[in-house]
């Protein structure tokens, strides 16, 4: 089971003619209801909690005229063993 959820929220414009992202704030989440609190709204609860608890990165992305806001959590659990994997091919020492 993942613990710790790390989300991330980022507004994306057009700024020049080019897409410009600002990240808006981070969220560590020290439990699983925590980060589906701050996913809250037109998230489908049961189906992000279960991405979730399963290591998988959930993305939300909603927008108006001018802006894309996108909401990404993920387990801190599954950040952390994706480090540490080796690399196929490439001997540990």
């Amino acid at each position: 089971m993942h613990d710790e959820f790390l989300c991330h929220v980022t507004a994306y414009g057009v700024c020049d003619g080019r897409r410009i992202g600002v990240p808006l704030g981070t969220y560590r989440a020290p439990t699983l209801a925590l980060a589906l609190w701050w996913l809250r709204g037109p998230a489908r609860q049961e189906e992000v909690a279960e991405a979730l608890a399963a290591g998988r990165l959930v993305r939300i992305a909603t927008g108006d005229d001018t802006t894309e806001y996108e909401l990404l959590a993920e387990s801190v659990d599954a950040l952390r063993m994706q480090r540490a994997a080796p690399v196929l091919g490439v001997p540990v020492a």
